[in-house]
């Protein structure tokens, strides 16, 4: 049970034989007077400050009252009732965090509950992701725990966050690496006929999948591409969109008199697919990523290319394009809906040509001024 300590006077002071009375301490009229002290569910002490013996009075009470009422809570439960309750996840999200969850994070922590969970209890099974995954592997799952552990907190299942200091490997940025122009018009003439001009697209806008996948007829202006949606999860043939990856994402991305004629040409070949969506499956659904990652495979199948590659290669080679040819890191990350310059200088300013030379010359026009007076 909690109490409530008068942090402003001392009792006794005359001895346990002395009538009983308070005197005023050291801490007289310093800060606040009252204090709620209370025995966490982990057995450990907490206090808070108060400004009145009512309000000291209550927070001992809500304590009390949280623990009497929540026993141990395995931990596994409330990680699929918290995902359970993030109804703004995307299907993919919601496929990352199960995996997640049952693969990684409760293998790890068998046997615990939400109030035995400790920080270094975390820290130990963080350091065994870290010998088995990449850096990004573990960053990319820590959050599932996280959310959930934060989100006990503020239900008052335990007092503080078990997740609070826990250190994540040090994730090393990756250079982002680039497809060559021969490279793209090899998978251009690998991909299946009907799908030649979506590479063609992604390539010359940058789009991200989902948004290139999902991009349908009435989105195509006589000045280029309305992106304001993305292909989320449904039906082959009752396709669903969701709100671009972020609200700088909602954008146009002008393209030229070449790449329209393309989706002009593959409009009459083709024909519009179900919902309107310009490019299609083989039975006129909607694309969907596992069909769409064996189609990138076999594509690049013996051309050398990194682990990982995939469609959204083409936006990086896209990237890389407007970056040589003089585009600022604002201009950018415009045209590729970057939530802002940071993210953009953050993949790729590797690609951007140094200003070492031009320093230099700078510099030598300074010094060469500088002497001649």
């Amino acid at each position: 049970m909690g109490y409530v300590r008068d942090r402003w006077t001392d009792a006794n002071p005359d001895g346990p034989s002395a009538r009983p009375r308070r005197v005023h301490n050291g801490r007289w009229g310093k800060g606040r007077r009252w204090q709620a002290v209370w025995t966490d569910s982990a057995g450990r002490r907490q206090a808070r400050a108060c400004t009145s013996k009512d309000e000291a009075e209550k927070v001992v009470r809500d304590r009390d009252g949280r623990q009497a009422q929540s026993g141990p809570v395995p931990l596994d439960r409330w990680l699929h009732d918290w995902a359970a309750g993030q109804l703004h996840w995307s299907a993919s999200t919601r496929r990352h965090a199960d995996t997640a969850i049952d693969q990684v994070i409760v293998p790890a922590l068998a046997g615990e509950s939400v109030q035995s969970l400790t920080r270094q209890r975390i820290q130990d099974a963080v350091n065994g992701w870290a010998e088995q995954f990449a850096p990004a592997t573990v960053k990319a799952r820590w959050p599932f725990l996280r959310g959930a552990m934060s989100q006990a907190v503020a239900d008052g299942v335990i007092e503080r966050d078990p997740c609070v200091g826990v250190r994540l490997p040090r994730l090393a940025p990756p250079k982002t690496r680039v497809l060559t122009a021969g490279q793209v018009a090899t998978i251009v003439s690998r991909v299946p006929e009907r799908l030649r001009s979506l590479v063609i697209v992604g390539a010359a806008s940058g789009l991200r999948p989902a948004e290139l996948w999902g991009l349908t007829w009435d989105h195509v202006q006589a000045g280029g591409l309305r992106v304001d949606r993305q292909l989320r999860q449904g039906s082959a043939h009752d396709p669903k969109w969701g709100p671009p990856k972020t609200p700088r994402s909602n954008r146009t991305v002008s393209l030229g008199p070449a790449a329209l004629e393309v989706l002009a040409d593959h409009r009459s070949r083709w024909g519009d697919g179900v919902s309107g969506l310009v490019w299609t499956s083989r039975a006129n659904g909607a694309l969907s990523t596992s069909p769409m990652v064996g189609i990138w495979h076999r594509a690049v199948d013996g051309m050398g290319l990194w682990p990982r590659s995939g469609w959204h290669d083409l936006r990086h080679f896209h990237a890389s394009a407007l970056i040589h040819a003089g585009m600022s890191p604002r201009a950018v990350a415009d045209r590729l809906g970057h939530a802002d310059v940071t993210e953009t200088l953050r993949v790729y300013s590797h690609l951007w040509p140094s200003d070492d030379a031009s320093m230099a010359a700078v510099g030598d026009e300074i010094a060469g001024a500088l002497s001649d007076t």
